[in-house]
């Protein structure tokens, strides 16, 4: 049966690369409608916590996890052979900022190799991932036709900027428009409509280059807006501690051995994203001035010690 048929009947296995707040969704999203769905993830105990039916992303239920795992529609695990056994493989791991400011593609890299191991004749890959304009054919393309298979006749390779706002309950996976580039026409069709399958509207543009760039536009448009008030914005941790310096004093105590609870560390209210959260910023100055920091945060129940902030 051909990957279109098997998408409207949806009857095509899909296996989605990266579990996190991006991830899970959407692959709870292909479930939810039908399709037989595999969830890769790297983290032994994330793995087996998802298949218990325990959410670690505030957006999944662990109720809904739980009916799709009996359902038989969907399973985690940490076995990339079972990419061999997928129509179609969506990447959707991290691509952290480094102190530099510039893209970590590697787990980018570490995930395409692992396709490329197991990809097979009628297979359409997706590179839903971050990135910078021009990663999908200037470096997975080569990698998955070294072996021989052609793009658009032997297998389908597309790109779509990942697009979810965790910890809002008014804007899910099916609510936000997807913007679909394909390498080829074909890729582009398939890879727009497996998406039309769970989201409401599908923006097809010219190549996978325009779809990477339409993301880093959006990423600008709000750092701009941030950049307005950058200078405000990155001094606040700084002016946090200070204000708690100025609290302690008035009660007769110091920073210097001072016990300090912050409650929570993620970026925003809701969800279990620790990537560019001032409170480890204000965690580290604490703990630079002599105070024993402790937090409390029900999405983080635990934080790694290269977690302690940027500052510190």
């Amino acid at each position: 049966m051909e990957l279109q048929t098997r998408i409207e009947q949806h009857s095509a296995r899909i296996a989605v690369i990266g579990q996190g707040y991006v991830g899970l969704p959407l692959a709870l999203a292909f479930a939810q409608v039908g399709f037989p769905v595999t969830g890769i993830e790297v983290d032994r105990e994330r793995v087996e916590a998802l298949n218990h039916a325990v959410s670690h992303i505030g957006d999944v239920q662990s109720a809904t996890l739980q009916a799709l795992i009996t359902a038989g529609r969907y399973h985690a695990t940490t076995e990339m052979a079972e990419l061999a056994d997928n129509d179609a493989i969506l990447i959707c791991v991290p691509t952290p900022l480094r102190k530099s400011k510039d893209p970590d593609i590697s787990f980018v890299l570490a995930a395409a190799a692992e396709v490329k191991t197991y990809l097979r004749p009628g297979q359409l890959v997706i590179l839903e991932s971050t990135t910078y304009p021009g990663t999908t054919e200037e470096l997975l393309l080569p990698l998955f036709t070294e072996g021989g298979l052609r793009v658009g006749q032997d297998f389908s390779l597309a790109f779509s900027p990942e697009r979810i706002d965790p910890g809002n309950p008014h804007f899910h996976v099916r609510d936000i428009p997807k913007i679909v580039g394909g390498v080829t026409p074909t890729c582009a069709a398939l890879a727009a409509l497996l998406y039309g399958q769970i989201v409401t509207q599908v923006l097809p543009v010219s190549s996978p280059t325009v779809a990477e760039l339409a993301k880093l536009y959006e990423n600008t448009f709000r750092s701009v807006n941030i950049a307005l008030a950058d200078e405000v914005n990155r001094s606040m941790p700084g002016h946090v501690v200070n204000l708690v310096v100025d609290g302690l004093n008035r009660r007769g105590k110091c920073l210097q051995g001072a016990q300090i609870l912050v409650l929570g560390v993620a970026y925003k209210r809701g969800v279990a994203d620790l990537r560019e959260s001032p409170a480890l910023d204000v965690m580290a100055l604490l703990r630079h001035k002599g105070a024993q920091v402790r937090y409390a945060d029900p999405f983080v129940p635990r934080l790694a010690p290269e977690g302690l902030g940027r500052n510190g």
